[in-house]
């Protein structure tokens, strides 16, 4: 993916994911499972700051990845996906011609990777952490979704199987009647 901005719009509602241009939008299925990881690890110590794990390889496997070397590596995918996601911004915004709400976010407010990517093993001085940005965080915390960690190492492969797992998954934890999901 190219280019440092991502909009899409569904009726009166757009999304749009900046990120800087030097860097780049995350994409593939690496962010996807890093947002899933932060939102349940948030929930699960409610804090904003997160530690990533005693080692890269360990961090890894909590995402359900294998750690492997060289430029297409997965820590080289991983790296690259954490830096293009956590220096991202968010923005929603819902217009009706008569009613307007934007509501924007920075994911990351900090993020500290002191992994050494050609040792994944190896345990850094210093643990890797991040600081979610507040907004995000009492978003999460306010709007919690079930997330099942272990299904989505099983989706893994599809960027779109998550999606739709995690779509279905908000919607079925807020569902209050029967709604009818046209495939159209």
């Amino acid at each position: 993916m190219s280019g440092n901005e991502f909009t899409r719009s569904n009726g009166n509602f757009t999304l749009s994911i900046v990120s800087p241009s030097v860097i780049g939008l995350p994409y593939g299925n690496i962010p996807r499972l890093l947002v899933s990881w932060v939102t349940s690890e948030a929930v699960r110590v409610r804090s904003p700051e997160l530690e990533l794990g005693s080692s890269l390889s360990h961090f890894m496997r909590e995402l359900g990845l294998t750690p492997t070397g060289g430029r297409w590596g997965s820590v080289t995918r991983l790296r690259e996906q954490m830096v293009r996601l956590f220096a991202s911004s968010v923005t929603c915004i819902y217009d009706d011609n008569h009613k307007t709400g934007i509501f924007g976010v920075k994911i990351v407010s900090e993020a500290y990777l002191w992994w050494d990517p050609k040792s994944p093993d190896q345990i850094p001085l210093w643990r890797s952490s991040l600081k979610l940005g507040l907004d995000f965080y009492n978003e999460i915390i306010n709007h919690p979704i079930p997330i099942d960690m272990e299904a989505l190492k099983l989706l893994k492969r599809s960027p779109m199987a998550l999606d739709i797992y995690c779509w279905l998954t908000y919607r079925m934890s807020y569902l209050r009647k029967q709604v009818n999901i046209g495939l159209s």
